[in-house]
């Protein structure tokens, strides 16, 4: 399990969602091979308390996400995801 939380640790996840009441996403952009899958989101988040760290306290943010999945037959092996924290930050300021 670890490999598919990367070095976060699952409570700090945890707290991610529960930051997120609403997402609301886009696809930008979908990629796939057989075995891997690349994607490009586009969200839209009101976030209550903090998130990556940053305080949000209700304040609606847009940010990209770029996800990489690793799959093997019938499961997720890997999954990879990069998240512009200096463009919600740059809202939050």
């Amino acid at each position: 399990m670890r490999k598919l939380l990367g070095h976060r640790p699952r409570s700090a996840l945890e707290r991610d969602v529960a930051a997120i009441p609403e997402p609301r996403c886009t696809v930008a952009l979908l990629w796939s091979e057989p075995l891997d899958v690349t994607c490009r989101l586009n969200l839209a988040y009101e976030l209550v308390g903090t998130l990556f760290g940053l305080c949000v306290n209700g304040q609606r943010v847009r940010f990209d996400e770029t996800t990489f999945y690793r799959l093997a037959p019938e499961k997720l092996v890997e999954l990879r995801s990069v998240i512009d924290k200096a463009a919600i930050a740059g809202q939050l300021a």
